[in-house]
C-alpha cells in the first residue's frame, strides 16, 4: 500500500495464492492519494490500481484484527483454533459479546472467553473438526458492544486432503445384447460417482451414485463405452479402473437376395446382406410358390450358388435364415429364380411408312419365347443405320407417336426384342415425314371495281388460286363485286397440303362516276395535233361510245363506234388524212336510258 501515490509502498500481505482475490485490512492511515500495488514474486511484473483511493478514519468504536487461518491434515482434530484480537477506534472503551455463524454441520463454535474487552482478544474453536472432509470451511464472528456498530471477522479453517478410500473390488468388462442391461460393480467405503468415457474423455453419469451402475436397454451405439467410478471418503477420492462394455446386436437383414433371371444351363447365384455379431447362415429352397421353404445342404454361407440351373428350377424361391450371437434368428425376404430363352421375332414392321409433319404413325413387331418373359425397345437411327438411340418410354411391342416432326424425316426405326438370354432386332422402317409447304402470297389490299383485274403470285409455284373474281391467276374486282373478298392460295407437297389466304377490298370508287356531259369525264390530248392522238377516259359510267366528227363549218365527216370501254383507258384515234382546221369530236352514250353528250374540241395542225 502507497500513501503517497505511489511514491513508496508499504507490504500489507507477503507470499499470497495466486488465486484470483485476496481479503486486506486497510491501516488506519487516513489519506486521499493511497495506491495499492500486486506483485508477483520471482520476477519483475506488477499492477497498481489507476484512480487514488480514499482512507477516512474508523468510526468510533472497534475493529476486529486480522487473523491467521487454521489449517489441519485430513483426518483433523478434534478442535481447531484460531486467535481473534479487537482495536479501539477513537478512544472507544467497552466489552464486546462474540458469536459465531456458518459453522459445517455437525460442528460447533466456542470462545474462550465469549465476551472480551475492546483492545483484548479470544481463542475461536471449531469443535467437531475431525468429522470434516478435506476442504476449507469460513465461519462468521460478529461482535456486538453497546455505543458502537456490530463488527464482524471472517475466519477460515482448512482441512488438507488426504488418502482416498481403497477399492477391493474393481469393475469387470461386460458383454450384453442390444435391448439387454448390463450391471458394472465396484467394491470400496464412501460415495459414489460413475463415469463414462463414449470417445471423448470421462465425464459423470446422473444419478449413478451407488456401489453398480446398471446400463439399461443397452443400444449398438454404446458398445466399446468405457466406465469407472470415483469413490469419495473423508479425505480424499480414489477412482477405479475403467471397465469396457461390449453390446452384442441382433441379427438383421440388411439387404435380402434379389430375383435372379438367367438362361438355362447358366450359374447362378443368390446373396444375403445381414448385420449382427456372430452371424451364420442357412438357405432354405421353396418349389411351391412360397408355401414351404426346405434347408438347402450345405448352403452355409452368406452367397448360394447353382452350377447349372435347369427348366425345373424355374420359379423357385430362394431365402436365407441368419442366426448370431443374440436371439431371435431372422428371415430374408425371398427371391425368385426365372429361366429364359432367346426371343424369336414372328412378325416384323412394315417396311417404310410416309407422312405428313405433325401427323402420327405407329408400328408393331411381334415375338414369342418358350419360357421367360420378353421386353422390348424402339430405336431410332438418324444415320442411315451406321449408329442407333433407345427412344425413351418406347417399351411396348408397338411404338406409336404423334405430331411426329419433319426433323425426323429419312429416319429409320427398329425394334430390341430382349429375355434374359439375349436381344435380336426387327428389321428396320423407313420414315419419311414430308413437310407443309411455306406459302408466300402478297396482293394489293384495296381496288376499286372499275379496275382491270390484277394478277396473282404467289410461292412455291404449282399451287391454286380461289375466291370470288379469281380466274386462273388473276382476280377480277369487277367480276368480284363490292366488299371485302378473300382470295386463297392452296398449295400441296407429297399430299401434305397448305394454305394461305389473303383479303382484297373491292370499292366502288365514287370520283370515278363522272357522266359523260360533265368536263372531266374524257381528256383528248395532245390538242392542238397532227392528227393522231388519244383520248384518256375518266369515268367508269361507261362501256361504249358513239363517236362523230364534225369540221368547223358542222358538216359531219366521220362517225364511229368504240366498244369495250373501261376507266384509265386511252382510245387511239387517227385523223391524219384531214386537213389542219378545227374539229368537233361529239361522244354520245345511251347505257343508262337516255342519251348523253359530250363535245370537245380540236385543232389538226401539221
Amino acid at each position: 500500500i502507497s500513501t503517497d501515490g505511489g511514491t513508496t509502498f508499504t507490504t500489507l500481505v507477503a507470499s499470497t495464492p495466486n488465486d484470483g482475490s485476496e481479503s486486506i485490512i486497510v491501516p488506519n492511515t487516513p489519506g486521499t492519494t493511497v495506491r495499492i500495488m500486486v506483485e508477483a514474486v520471482g520476477n519483475i511484473f506488477f499492477d497498481i490500481n489507476n484512480a487514488n483511493i480514499t482512507i477516512v478514519p474508523p468510526p468510533f468504536g472497534f475493529t476486529f484484527n486480522q487473523t491467521t487461518p487454521a489449517t489441519a491434515a485430513c483426518p483433523a482434530p478434534a478442535t481447531m483454533t484460531i486467535a481473534l484480537g479487537t482495536t479501539s477506534n477513537g478512544g472507544f472503551t467497552g466489552d464486546v459479546a462474540l458469536s459465531a455463524t456458518g459453522n459445517p454441520a455437525g460442528t460447533t463454535v466456542s470462545f474462550s472467553p465469549s465476551t472480551i474487552a475492546v483492545g483484548g482478544g479470544t481463542d475461536v474453536t471449531l469443535n467437531g473438526a475431525n468429522t470434516l472432509n478435506a476442504g476449507t470451511y469460513n465461519i462468521t464472528v460478529t461482535g456486538t458492544t453497546t455505543g458502537a456498530p456490530t463488527r464482524t471477522a471472517l475466519l477460515s479453517f482448512t482441512v488438507q486432503p488426504g488418502t482416498g478410500p481403497a477399492i477391493t473390488t474393481q469393475p469387470a468388462n461386460q458383454t450384453t445384447c442390444v435391448g439387454s442391461n448390463a450391471t458394472f460393480t465396484v467394491a470400496a467405503t464412501g460415495t459414489y460417482q460413475w463415469q463414462v468415457n463414449t470417445g471423448a474423455g470421462f465425464a459423470n453419469i446422473s444419478g449413478a451414485t451407488s456401489a453398480s451402475f446398471v446400463v439399461s436397454g443397452a443400444t449398438a451405439a454404446q458398445s466399446g463405452n468405457s466406465y469407472r467410478c470415483i469413490v469419495t471418503g473423508q479425505c480424499g477420492s480414489t477412482t477405479s479402473s475403467a471397465a469396457t462394455l461390449t453390446v452384442n446386436t441382433l441379427p438383421a437383414i440388411v439387404s435380402s437376395p434379389a430375383n435372379v433371371a438367367e438362361c438355362t444351363g447358366s450359374t447362378v447365384s443368390f446373396a444375403v446382406t445381414a448385420s449382427g455379431t456372430a452371424l451364420t447362415y442357412q438357405w432354405q429352397v421353396s418349389t411351391d410358390g412360397g408355401a414351404t421353404f426346405a434347408n438347402i445342404t450345405g448352403a452355409t454361407a452368406a452367397t448360394y450358388s447353382i452350377a447349372s440351373a435347369v427348366l425345373s428350377q424355374n420359379g423357385n424361391r430362394f431365402r436365407c435364415v441368419v442366426s448370431g450371437a443374440c436371439t431371435p434368428s431372422v428371415t430374408s425376404g425371398a427371391a425368385t429364380l426365372t429361366l429364359s430363352a432367346a426371343p424369336t421375332i414372328t412378325s416384323n414392321p412394315v417396311a417404310s411408312a410416309a407422312i405428313c409433319e405433325g401427323a402420327s404413325t405407329s408400328f408393331v413387331v411381334a415375338a414369342t419365347t418358350p419360357v421367360g418373359t420378353l421386353s422390348y425397345q424402339w430405336q431410332a437411327s438418324a444415320n442411315g443405320g451406321a449408329t442407333w438411340t433407345s427412344i425413351s418410354g418406347a417399351t411396348n411391342a408397338t411404338f406409336a407417336q404423334a405430331n411426329v416432326p419433319a426433323t425426323q424425316n429419312g429416319y429409320l426405326f427398329r425394334a430390341a426384342v430382349t429375355t434374359s438370354c439375349g436381344t435380336i432386332f426387327s428389321t428396320n422402317v423407313a420414315l419419311t415425314v414430308n413437310t407443309f409447304p411455306v406459302i408466300s402470297f402478297n396482293t394489293v389490299a384495296e381496288l376499286c371495281r372499275s379496275d382491270r383485274p390484277v394478277a396473282l403470285t404467289a410461292t412455291p409455284a404449282g399451287g391454286t388460286f380461289s375466291g370470288n373474281g379469281v380466274s386462273g391467276s388473276t382476280f377480277n374486282p369487277t367480276a368480284a363485286g363490292l366488299g371485302e373478298k378473300t382470295v386463297t392460295y392452296t398449295a400441296s407437297n407429297a399430299g401434305c397440303q397448305s394454305t394461305l389466304s389473303r383479303i382484297i377490298i373491292v370499292e366502288q370508287c365514287a370520283e370515278r362516276q363522272i357522266p359523260l356531259d360533265n368536263s372531266a369525264s374524257l381528256t383528248l390530248f395532245p390538242n392542238p395535233n397532227t392528227g393522231r392522238f388519244g383520248v384518256r377516259v375518266n369515268t367508269d359510267l361507261y362501256t361504249k361510245f358513239g363517236v362523230r366528227i364534225f369540221n368547223n363549218l358542222g358538216q359531219l365527216i366521220r362517225t364511229q363506234q368504240v366498244a369495250g370501254v373501261f376507266f384509265g383507258q386511252v382510245i387511239p384515234m387517227d385523223l391524219t388524212q384531214l386537213p389542219n382546221g378545227t374539229y368537233h369530236l361529239l361522244f354520245s352514250n345511251d347505257e343508262r336510258g337516255e342519251t348523253i353528250t359530250r363535245t370537245i374540241t380540236m385543232a389538226i395542225y401539221k
